[in-house]
């Protein structure tokens, strides 16, 4: 169990709602909705047991088939698929241009630390470092068997997402996930055991990402305070190591005025804290016409150097359960749903940096810094309190 004095985790707060002012792409697919499963159904991958009743998305029996190998497309309107227009975040920062110039985030490590994941879904299946693991509770365990709340699956699948032809895939369709589970689990039906992160959680998850290899982390979930500094430090020890964070800042679906969209979740208020050599990035996100979303917090006079808009509003991402999941093929259980949130947008960054690096050959911190150099402007000229420095565009990098 967790102490008393635990900090609430805002994955909750960090994942969408399913809105946006843009309206919604078509549904995908045939419409059919889960059905619940019965009560002796098994996750066989991790032999956990399906909660009776409860909306998930059971992985395949038999096993997905492997990642196909990537095509040779040489230019990028070759790359722009169905399944690559599934989401308009991709064509929005320019992956194809990227892929064609055989840039797929190859060769890097990205670590995702968020809740429990499928690690063999079709989207991640044969791509997630053996090197994933759970940090609470230290039970190394980092399947959810209740997959009504994905978050951690949908994360992962738009960094790294697998170009399957099914549903959409990520940015760094070459990346290795290393996906590190930071939650304690869930209580459905009640929300109120909503799985808690604190400030340790994150510090060691954190620390493990970089004691095995991830380039950049993604994490797409936060805390209200950091007693003694832990995650600070944490970042810290992440950035002094050459590893680049970003960092989702929470969504404000509630209708405030602008002015009060205010950053306050961590680490993302941390701000551009110069400890951290500009190697933390916040995660603010796009909508589908390239501007900024209404539920995103806006940079700040604090943040705005570190800021970079990403697509996170109407996300066609993985997720069990709900009238607004979709099966995509008869007797494939596998579905998706569209949502919105800075949760989404995060992945998009973390997965554009891991493209640079395979394609410039680049370090993280580098491949960040011409994220920051040829971002679109957004709003007023150059960097804003509301912008920061613009929207993510691997274009004018493989150009």
């Amino acid at each position: 169990m967790k102490s008393a004095t635990s900090v609430m985790a805002l994955a909750l707060a960090l994942a969408g709602c399913g809105g946006e002012d843009a309206p919604a792409p078509p549904p995908v697919g045939g419409g059919a909705t889960p059905t619940p499963t019965p009560s002796n159904c098994t996750i066989e991958f991790q032999n956990q047991t399906c909660q009776p009743g409860v909306l998930i998305t059971p992985v395949s029996n038999p096993p997905p088939a492997d990642p196909p190998a990537l095509p040779g497309h040489a230019t990028a309107l070759a790359w722009e698929s169905t399944e690559y227009k599934q989401n308009y975040g991709l064509e929005q920062i320019g992956a194809s241009l990227a892929y064609s110039r055989g840039a797929f985030g190859q060769g890097v490590t990205i670590a995702v630390i968020d809740v429990g994941n499928q690690t063999n879904h079709p989207e991640v299946f044969k791509r997630v470092s053996s090197s994933s693991t759970s940090i609470y509770d230290e039970r190394g365990d980092i399947v959810e068997g209740d997959n009504r709340w994905a978050h951690g699956l949908q994360c992962a699948t738009l960094a790294m997402g697998t170009r399957n032809g099914v549903g959409a895939h990520g940015v760094a369709i070459g990346a290795e996930l290393l996906y590190i589970r930071a939650d304690a689990g869930f209580g459905f039906p009640s929300l109120d055991d909503f799985p808690l992160h604190t400030n340790k959680d994150l510090a060691e998850s954190i620390d493990y990402a970089v004691a095995n290899g991830a380039s950049v982390i993604s994490l797409s979930l936060g805390v209200r305070e950091d007693p003694g500094n832990l995650l600070f430090d944490a970042i810290r020890r992440a950035t002094d190591a050459g590893v680049v964070v970003v960092t989702a800042l929470g969504n404000y679906f509630d209708g405030r005025a602008d002015a009060q969209k205010n950053i306050v979740l961590l680490p993302a208020a941390f701000g551009a804290d110069p400890a951290f050599q500009g190697r933390m990035v916040l995660a603010g996100a796009s909508n589908q016409g390239g501007e900024i979303a209404f539920f995103s917090p806006r940079a700040g006079a604090g943040g705005q150097d570190a800021f970079l808009l990403a697509p996170g509003a109407n996300m066609l991402v993985p997720g069990g359960g709900g009238a607004r999941s979709t099966i995509l093929a008869p007797g494939n259980t596998t579905s998706f749903l569209r949502d919105s949130g800075t949760s989404f947008a995060a992945p998009h960054i973390a997965g554009a940096i891991a493209v640079v690096m395979s394609g410039r050959n680049v370090s993280a911190a580098e491949a960040l810094q011409l994220l920051y150099e040829n971002a679109v402007d957004v709003g007023p000229a150059g960097t804003d309190a509301t912008n920061g420095r613009g929207r993510i565009d691997l274009r004018p990098i493989f150009i």
